[in-house]
């Protein structure tokens, strides 16, 4: 349905978008995630036309929109402060695009009463914005929104005004209210659980580019880079050189310990890799004791004590001390039998548990190692015979 090809822009002289493809299929809930600054809502600027690319194409239904003023897009934008008009009652604001349309007067309020029962609002179309709560206003925008169902649908941080537990019951209803209308959603946000439970897919920015796209579960569970990592989630996350065993087997030297993992024939024998396993997946078992064990196939991967279990109302996190000094975390249900404070304990997961991942050390380890010194040496020697004046130096 839509699709950005090489999309790059700046300002001032500095470029915030550094080349970003994408394809958006029709009907998908697509989030657009990352930091402060990384791009994603002059990605959305763009899409909307408020904003024009410097080169790079934005494609709709196979037509390019590059040059189309934002009221000649087919779409609309929710923004993240509503943009009602306070003059008008919430009926009004609701058929204010209606009639801009130019649908005729008999059809108008069947749609907004149709719209405002949607939106669980029905009853409210004779009162104005500033006589209703943040949520309610945030519906009558919803509405507003959708009542011409735009094929394709921008918001931008719509639910950052509200309070936290009304935060997420919007979550569910705009999820709702996208799968029963099927309008195509690209959502905008820095908030991690929000992406996590409204998306079909996510897009994570981070410095202009994409760096990953895909499921929740895939974002979670595979990052492909450390930022993706360390950003979605909590994640134990260390550093290792990972040792060839056989085919694709490889085995990971930490400061900590070692560990095996599986199928990963991408990374050579001696590469510096980061690896992540996330809290919910680490095993673990007192050092005294087997009867409280998880660790039921006999591997230990790292020693450590409890320095801290805390208690956060569903979950509980254990905090671990390992004997190299750095922190692993646990988390489980709280239900759940922990091991407590001062305890020693050994460690692990299932191999296909943890994650292992390129690291930037690599690069510029490779760089060192493939670096000739005693051609440099020889060099550096004869430019300094040459200011010397020196022959056979």
């Amino acid at each position: 349905m839509l699709e950005l090809k090489n999309i790059q822009k700046s300002f001032d002289g500095v470029q915030v978008i550094k080349g970003v493809n994408l394809k958006i299929k029709d009907g998908e809930f697509v989030s657009f995630l990352g930091p402060s600054g990384c791009g994603k809502t002059t990605c959305l600027r763009m899409i909307a036309g408020f904003e024009h690319q410097d080169s790079g194409s934005i494609i709709h239904n196979g037509k390019p929109l590059d040059g189309l003023p934002a009221h000649k897009r087919q779409l609309n934008t929710l923004f993240q402060n509503y943009a009602l008009f306070p003059h008008m009652t919430v009926f009004e604001n609701i058929a204010y695009g209606l009639k801009a349309h130019g649908v005729k007067k008999t059809e108008i309020k069947p749609r907004v009463m149709e719209a405002l029962e949607m939106v669980h609002l029905k009853g409210f179309e004779n009162r104005y914005p500033a006589e209703m709560s943040g949520g309610q206003r945030q519906r009558v925008a919803i509405a507003r929104a959708v009542i011409n169902r735009p094929p394709l649908l921008l918001l931008d941080e719509p639910l950052t005004a509200l309070d936290a537990k009304l935060r997420i019951a919007m979550r569910y209803e705009l999820r709702s209210l996208q799968r029963k209308l099927g309008i195509t959603f690209i959502y905008v946000t820095h908030d991690q659980e929000e992406a996590m439970t409204m998306s079909d897919r996510i897009v994570i920015m981070n410095g202009g580019i994409v760096e990953q796209e895909g499921t929740p579960e895939e974002i979670y569970y595979h990052p492909k880079t450390k930022f993706i990592s360390s950003f979605i989630g909590e994640t134990n996350l260390f550093d290792a050189v990972a040792k060839r065993v056989k085919g694709k087997l490889l085995s990971l030297d930490a400061e900590a310990g070692t560990c095996p993992a599986i199928d990963y024939e991408t990374f050579r024998d001696g590469a510096i890799v980061n690896v992540s396993v996330r809290p919910d997946k680490v095993l673990w078992e007192t050092a005294s004791s087997s009867s409280e064990t998880e660790l039921t196939d006999g591997t230990r991967y790292f020693s450590g004590v409890v320095k801290d279990v805390i208690f956060t109302g569903s979950l509980t996190k254990v905090y671990v001390e390992l004997t190299n000094g750095a922190e692993f975390k646990i988390t489980r249900l709280s239900a759940c039998k922990l091991p407590k404070t001062g305890e020693a304990i050994q460690i692990g997961w299932k191999p296909e548990d943890c994650v292992v991942i390129h690291s930037p050390a690599d690069e510029i380890h490779q760089a060192i190692e493939n670096v000739d010194l005693g051609e440099w040496v020889r060099k550096q020697n004869a430019e300094l015979a040459k200011i010397l004046g020196i022959q056979n130096f």
